[in-house]
């Protein structure tokens, strides 16, 4: 679970949000939502606990966070490779069976593929590492439409099981779950009142 009480952040002497009450439990799927610029991935950050500059309460107490940042890092080497590095033998397995089925040469240089692939090899390696909690900061980006639907279902199953909070830009994405909203400064769940 994570709890987070009267949580500020500001930068230069400006206030960019504040969040007055939110808790995430132990499963289930959280979607943050907001224009650009408003501080979605900072507040991801402050999350899973790399950004520690802030007023308030942010209290983390899963074990093991995993995060899929915006622009994850690449071993130089194959796909198989960039998966091989995290995950067990079984999930590498289900990790090549996925990229086979959207044409994604496993034994390819990371580095010859599009961003999209690219993207969908970083999703499966963060995705398939045993966490409590995942974060996710648009796990969508350059994926084609099949690719997101596929990516969103697995998304979805999972959030049965544990908690993933995902940044997503596209205010229209089809991701299912609780719905955090940035609005006018405040972080909040959709549904609920100010606190």
């Amino acid at each position: 679970m994570i709890e987070v009480v009267n949580v500020k952040k500001s930068f230069e002497n400006r206030e960019l949000f504040e969040c007055k009450n939110l808790t995430f439990e132990k499963r289930g799927l959280y979607i943050v939502k907001g224009p650009n610029g408003c501080g979605k991935t900072t507040f991801l950050k402050m999350l899973f606990g790399k950004d520690k500059e802030y007023s308030g309460r942010i209290h983390n107490l899963f074990k093991k966070n995993i995060m899929l940042p915006q622009q994850p890092y690449f071993f130089k080497g194959s796909v198989e490779y960039n998966l091989a590095v995290a995950l067990s033998h079984e999930k590498l397995k289900t990790s090549q069976q996925v990229l086979k089925m959207f044409g994604v040469p496993i034994k390819a240089n990371i580095n010859q593929l599009s961003a999209g692939q690219r993207q969908l090899v970083s999703f499966l390696r963060a995705f398939y590492i045993p966490s409590d909690v995942l974060f996710l900061d648009e796990p969508d980006s350059f994926l084609d439409k099949d690719v997101k639907e596929f990516v969103y279902k697995l998304i979805e199953d999972e959030a049965q099981k544990r908690c993933i909070i995902v940044v997503t830009h596209h205010q229209g994405a089809a991701l299912k779950g609780n719905v955090i909203r940035f609005e006018n400064g405040q972080i909040i769940k959709e549904g609920e009142l100010y606190k």
